[in-house]
């Protein structure tokens, strides 16, 4: 229980720390004495603070006396800072000339009387200091803490979508971190795969083993998760839990300790909320709409960037939209949104009130939400309502790359233009707008304050298929069936996660002539024998491909995807991307004369006509090639790469599990400004002279070359290597930049890692 010392010092250093932050008209001498009071009380409200933890008849006299007087001081320093605010706000007011000047003239001998009062409370703040420094109170308190429970808990947020369940938990995740060994946050949505969600938790908590996870039975992954977190105080977040299955086959997973560890959970079902606690010590919360003052401050937040900026004018049509909101954070981000581009007239608000009321009276709150949903769609210009729609080809809860649909959003044709650079610029400016109008959420933001990935909130998502279905903008495979029109007019398919029909996918391939796209999140094997039949034929701009090779079967006929322009295969290792590499380069690659981006692995080595081929793709901006380790054999090679093709190119990637070096003829890769390359030597094989990469000067627009380490070969080699490549940078008209990465592999001494420095 907090003490009423407690609570006021609180209230004054709170009060304080505000006073200092807003605008102000304090002279310098009274901003040195709030600070100074401001920091003397945060150190006296932790003595306060263990004050409270010892019973009262424990504590001395003196003690007891320094205890009152401060929380005296406390509420004097209270009374102080709202006088000047109160009197701070009181100029604002209209005023006549007369009283204009009654008015500053007050003020002048108002200013002097609070500069005065804060000098009076600062001095008291230096007498209470001494005070407790002289009895040394709070020094040598003996503080028994209080019984810790340490068995396992769950908390379980439940309530209707949009109301905010998942920020809170994420909230909670993230202000909790240090608490913790480690933590992982997922969520199981309507359809899961009970292996990936796992897999994700393990990638969260222990990288190192999510590398061989891949192969392991669900039993196998099961134990080496409840291993691994037995003895482990960890966190784990599970998002949007839909029914009481999933949550007991997760439960399964996850150890039940005595080492403080948290499980959070978040659904809309309260059956579901009280299964998770259950069996477990487990408390509920249920997500509740927003309090007025809340929902108002939100909503001029996101409108004004101020909760206090909004006109008075608007203040009667705001109130009355609020209240359509019915306090849900969602419904209130969305109008928001909407109303944060249009303009601050209360007719245009008022328009925006009569479409949100013309919705039935007695809708429910979720209905209006749809409502708000649909308005705020409606009112994207018609570039976004394209680039919003194709959000829905992507399973619920998934984590979209935001660099990847951009270039999606290009390869498409939905991006105006003809430079690709130029395209993807404006690509980034069409999801930043929907970011801002609260239809799409950032989840991961870049250095430097770009957004690297985002998702659509699960009600958002509902709407939008829908609408991408009645528009026949896409033909989505759930389940057993697929929702959409099977005509061939139709241009875009998506394969989803829970997806076993695999029959009615070939039958609706048939005839679609116009198929464009094919996006694939499906795990089933069951898909891998179709793969050839669905793809050819089709005239294709957009292949997305999780963890499943286009090329299985080098004898599949591809050359009537000419169209492609962007192969996607979305996985977490490049390994993952291609699990079948080639044994060479299919001629028909040739035809792939759109392909913008190409990530490909080779078994051992890549011939000089491989290469040809692979240079010969006009429109070819970025390439990743792996050498993959076919048989224990030793195989030595450099790859010569010259002038003829790569014309486009910008980033090069090479390397893999092969020994392998590069020699850059003149006038070869003339537009490459990346190039990464892998040290990977298992024996004494030399490269000969020059080493690693013969003829970096030859890359004339150079800017940044990455040596990837990751070798049994002795240090001193590796520095021999990397001191070559220095060299050869060194000389270069450029000066590109140079990034070591460096992987510890088995076998191998990490003190070495100084002399790779």
């Amino acid at each position: 229980m907090v003490s009423a010392a407690t609570g006021v010092m609180n209230s004054a250093v709170n009060k304080l720390t505000a006073f200092l932050g807003e605008e102000y008209r304090l002279v310098t001498n009274v901003k040195q004495r709030i600070r100074f009071m401001r920091d003397e009380l945060s150190s006296m409200h932790a003595v306060l603070q263990r004050l409270d933890e010892v019973d009262d008849d424990q504590i001395d006299v003196q003690t007891k006396d320094w205890r009152s007087k401060v929380r005296e001081l406390s509420y004097d320093i209270e009374d102080c800072v709202d006088r000047f605010m109160l009197l701070d706000s009181s100029k604002n007011a209209r005023l006549n000339f007369v009283q204009s000047m009654v008015c500053k003239i007050k003020e002048l001998w108002e200013d002097r009387k609070i500069s005065k009062a804060i000098k009076e409370l600062k001095d008291r703040v230096v007498e209470e200091k001494k005070r407790r420094d002289r009895y040394d109170i709070g020094q040598h308190l003996t503080i028994t803490p209080p019984s810790e429970e340490k068995q396992l808990k769950v908390v379980s947020i439940f309530g209707i979508g949009g109301q905010g369940k998942t920020t809170l938990a994420m909230e909670v995740y993230r202000r909790a971190e240090e608490l913790f060994d480690c933590r992982a946050s997922v969520s199981i949505s309507r359809t899961f795969d009970m292996k990936k969600l796992l897999r994700d938790i393990l990638s969260q908590i222990n990288e190192s083993e999510y590398d061989r996870s891949e192969r392991w039975e669900m039993e196998q992954l099961i134990r080496k998760l409840r291993g691994y977190l037995m003895d482990k105080r960890y966190l784990i977040v599970i998002d949007d839990i839909w029914s009481i299955s999933a949550w007991e086959q997760v439960k399964c997973a996850l150890p039940v300790n005595n080492t403080r560890s948290r499980i959070i959970a978040t659904t809309r079902s309260r059956e579901v909320a009280e299964s998770c606690c259950t069996g477990i010590d487990g408390y509920m919360y249920e997500a509740k709409p927003l309090c007025e003052d809340d929902a108002r401050t939100l909503f001029f937040r996101r409108i004004f960037h101020s909760n206090e900026a909004c006109p008075l004018v608007l203040m009667e049509v705001a109130t009355e939209i609020l209240r359509k909101c019915g306090g849900l954070p969602l419904a209130i981000i969305s109008i928001a949104g909407l109303l944060s581009n249009r303009s601050h007239m209360v007719e245009e608000w008022e328009k925006i009130l009569k479409s949100i009321s013309s919705a039935v009276a007695t809708a429910s709150q979720i209905q209006k939400m749809k409502r708000i949903l649909f308005l705020s769609y409606f009112d994207l210009p018609l570039h976004l309502k394209s680039c919003l729609l194709y959000l829905s080809v992507f399973p619920e809860d998934y984590s979209i790359d935001c660099r990847q649909l951009i270039r999606t959003w290009v390869a498409e044709g939905l991006i105006p233009g003809q430079d690709r650079e130029t395209m993807e610029q404006l690509g980034e400016s069409y999801l930043n707008e929907l970011i801002k109008r609260s239809m799409v959420q950032p989840t991961k933001i870049r250095a430097g304050g770009a957004v690297k990935s985002c998702r659509v909130h699960d009600v958002i998502l509902d709407f939008i298929v829908s609408q991408a279905v009645e528009d026949n903008f896409l033909v989505i495979g759930n389940g057993k069936d697929l929702s959409g029109n099977f005509a061939d007019k139709m241009r875009r398919l998506s394969i989803q996660t829970d997806f076993s029909g695999e029959e009615e996918i070939a039958k609706a391939l048939k005839n679609a002539s116009h198929l464009r796209s094919v996006h694939m999140f499906n795990n089933s094997d069951q898909l891998d024998d179709h793969i050839p039949q669905f793809f050819c034929g089709h005239v294709l701009r957009v292949l997305n491909i999780k963890g499943r090779c286009l090329f299985r079967d080098c004898n599949v006929h591809i050359e009537n995807l000419t169209q492609l322009k962007l192969l996607v295969a979305l996985h977490r290792h490049f390994r993952d991307y291609l699990p079948w590499p080639l044994s060479a380069i299919p001629s028909q690659m040739r035809s792939f004369v759109n392909l913008v981006r190409l990530r490909i692995s080779v078994q051992n080595k890549v011939t000089k006509e491989g290469m040809e081929i692979l240079a010969s793709l006009p429109m070819l901006a970025s390439l990743t090639v792996r050498l993959m380790k076919y048989d224990d054999d030793i195989h030595h090679a450099r790859h010569t790469v010259s002038k003829q093709g790569f014309q486009s190119l910008l980033k090069f990637s090479f390397g893999g599990d092969q020994e392998a070096a590069l020699e850059f003829e003149a006038g070869a890769m003339p537009k490459v400004q990346s190039l990464k390359v892998e040290l990977q030597a298992r024996c004494q094989f030399k490269y000969g002279q020059g080493g690693l990469v013969l003829g970096l000067h030859n890359l004339a627009v150079l800017k940044y070359v990455t040596v990837n380490i990751n070798c049994f070969k002795a240090a001193e080699e590796a520095v021999q290597d990397l001191e070559d490549v220095r060299g050869a940078l060194g000389t270069h008209p450029n000066h590109p930049i140079l990034v070591i990465k460096r992987e510890h592999t088995h076998g191998y001494d990490a003190s070495d890692d100084q002399l790779i420095k």
